[in-house]
């Protein structure tokens, strides 16, 4: 099935012959009246066949198929690609982000890394004082030594 000229492809049967690779899984609905198809869901995942096995076992593809309507089709559809990377350009041509929501991906994205630098930063400090204090401890130790020393 073609989906804004990329080819996808249709599930007919069981996840059996689903690739483990990375990939897209989608549900498209299809109506029986000739209206073009309308893509309800698509997402990049690590493993196609884990996924739409996922998708059947937690019972999310029963869920989809009571909500259709009559004279509606409802199927999941698959793409297999070499890399993370290369589904998520797929997935920009066939679903792309609205702006407001890649602005905000971009900002959480931002913020992400931000608090991990935080973390690092922190933890950091947390080792060099925890050093400080244990040369301290040590510096302190040994000056009453040598004092119980010269006794």
């Amino acid at each position: 099935m073609m989906i804004r000229h990329e080819e996808f492809a249709i599930l007919t049967h069981g996840a059996g012959a689903l690739p483990h690779s990375p990939g897209l899984v989608g549900a498209v609905l299809r109506y029986l009246d000739g209206h073009a198809p309308k893509l309800l869901s698509m997402k990049v995942v690590a493993d196609v066949y884990e996924e739409v096995r996922s998708m059947i076992q937690q019972r999310h593809l029963d869920a989809l198929l009571r909500k259709r309507g009559p004279r509606e089709l409802l199927n999941l559809v698959t793409r297999s690609t070499t890399t993370m990377r290369e589904a998520e350009a797929i997935l920009e041509r066939v679903w792309p982000q609205p702006p407001l929501e890649k602005l905000e991906a971009a900002a959480l994205d931002l913020l992400k890394n931000r608090l991990e630098y935080e973390v690092v930063r922190c933890e950091e400090r947390e080792r060099l004082a925890t050093a400080g204090m244990a040369m301290g401890l040590a510096i302190a130790h040994q000056h009453l030594r040598s004092l119980l020393a010269t006794r």
